[in-house]
């Protein structure tokens, strides 16, 4: 960045001295007209200068090394070669995505207030581990992926923005307090993704519930002369068990 600077400036020094001589032909010995176009030309130069000195953004995704173990259970759960690496790409940005929101939500105080009201970072967090061991279930985080999680980061980090700023108007302080507002329903939307994630699981453990209900029921409407009498056969079985042994 330094060289890249220096060369800047060094072709600048260079070509001033040329920009003098063209813009004196061009306007005739005329001053005015030679300081109007000498301002826009600066002008030009500083805004190009200052184009070129911004740091460049890797919009590519880099995805890691698949291993043998995870190209096993993608293998085992059907996922083709197409699918497989669809889903890695999806799943590095997503990765990327979360940690950046985990760094945005813990820089400015009001942010670390809301993630600690709505735990949006460890909502975020737990769908993509569940992601990750679940690929298939991919179209049921589409709202997360692709929606939510890029939304919640993008209003973090203009939030970020508008608070860094040295003066803050009336309008600033009334587009921060839309902002933590916006930050924190889409903080509850995550959440919504979720539960919808995992709805699935919880339908299950629902019915694990009402079957283990129903069999403490029954043992409870069971008479107690039953109850010794199953459990002395039992330990009688055992025993002959044990001699036959």
């Amino acid at each position: 960045m330094k060289n890249k600077t220096l060369s800047l400036v060094l072709g600048g020094l260079v070509l001033i001295p040329l920009l003098a001589i063209f813009i004196d032909k061009l306007t005739e010995g005329r001053i005015f007209v030679a300081i109007v176009i000498g301002i826009l030309m600066v002008r030009l130069m500083m805004k190009l200068f200052d184009i070129l000195k911004r740091p460049k953004k890797n919009k590519a995704t880099k995805v890691p090394v698949l291993s043998k173990e995870k190209a096993a259970h993608y293998e085992e759960l059907g996922l083709n070669d197409q699918q497989v690496d669809f889903f890695r790409e999806t799943m590095q940005t997503a990765k990327e995505q979360i940690e950046q929101l985990d760094k945005n939500m813990t820089s400015v105080t009001k942010l670390k207030a809301i993630n600690l009201r709505t735990d949006a970072v460890k909502i975020a967090k737990s769908l993509f581990k569940r992601l990750a061991d679940e690929p298939n279930k991919l179209h049921l985080a589409d709202g997360f992926l692709y929606h939510h999680l890029p939304n919640i980061l993008e209003l973090t980090e203009k939030y970020i923005e508008i608070n860094n700023h040295e003066v803050k108007t009336k309008t600033s302080y009334e587009a921060l307090e839309k902002s933590a507002t916006m930050i924190e329903k889409v903080a509850g939307l995550l959440l919504e993704d979720y539960e919808r994630f995992v709805k699935d699981d919880m339908e299950e453990l629902d019915v694990e519930i009402s079957l283990a209900e129903q069999n403490i029921s029954r043992t409870d409407d069971e008479p107690i002369d039953d109850i010794i009498k199953s459990a002395t056969d039992e330990l009688i079985k055992e025993e002959l068990t044990d001699t036959e042994k």
